[in-house]
């Protein structure tokens, strides 16, 4: 069984902010995966206390739908109880995320590694340790802007518009690119997707 995770904050002042892209990308993934292999009652979300979660098959391959719904920084903690009961391997657990030390519209995969401080990573590595696999979607940094504002003030706000057509143009690719990664493992996805996005 997969288990592909969605990081962001919950409420509606949170929605649009670069700290959500996870939430976003994982929204559409829900979208376009259960379309395409039917709907069923399974794949709607549905809401527990700590998280919100579908289900889906992908290519034969069971795959559980996670939005940690205790604020970033706690997402390991949100996720744990529903990672241990389904017996998930950390090689199976797949995390979306903002990442600052990326430029807007880009997308790497990787698997373990340090957290880059995000925070819900850094709660899912305190968790399972870092063996998981990472999506991370560019959201650049205000040092490459020359903005004199904090990183924390940055993710939680809001994208300019032209940021915000390359980042939704990266989330646009994320169910190709989890679906890859069920269907076709880390290397052959990481070759496929690492290079230049289409616009």
């Amino acid at each position: 069984m997969f288990c592909i995770v969605g990081l962001g904050n919950p409420g509606s002042r949170y929605v649009r902010t670069r700290h959500n892209v996870g939430f976003q990308a994982i929204d559409l993934i829900r979208e376009k995966l259960a379309g395409s292999a039917g709907k069923s009652a399974g794949s709607a979300w549905q809401s527990s206390k700590n998280f919100e979660h579908a289900k889906l098959e992908i290519s034969g391959q069971q795959v559980l739908l996670l939005k940690p719904l205790l604020y970033m920084n706690l997402s390991g903690q949100a996720i744990a109880e529903s990672v241990r009961f389904y017996k998930i391997n950390i090689d199976n657990v797949i995390v979306l995320h903002d990442e600052l030390d990326l430029a807007p519209g880009m997308i790497k995969i990787k698997q373990g590694g340090g957290a880059a401080g995000n925070r819900g990573v850094q709660d899912i590595i305190r968790e399972f340790g870092p063996g998981f696999i990472r999506i991370r979607i560019g959201i650049g940094h205000p040092r490459d802007e020359a903005m004199n504002t904090d990183a924390s003030e940055w993710v939680l706000s809001i994208p300019r518009p032209e940021h915000q057509i390359l980042i939704s143009n990266a989330i646009s690719h994320c169910p190709e690119v989890a679906k890859s990664l069920i269907e076709s493992g880390l290397k052959d996805t990481q070759m496929k997707f690492h290079s230049p996005l289409k616009q």
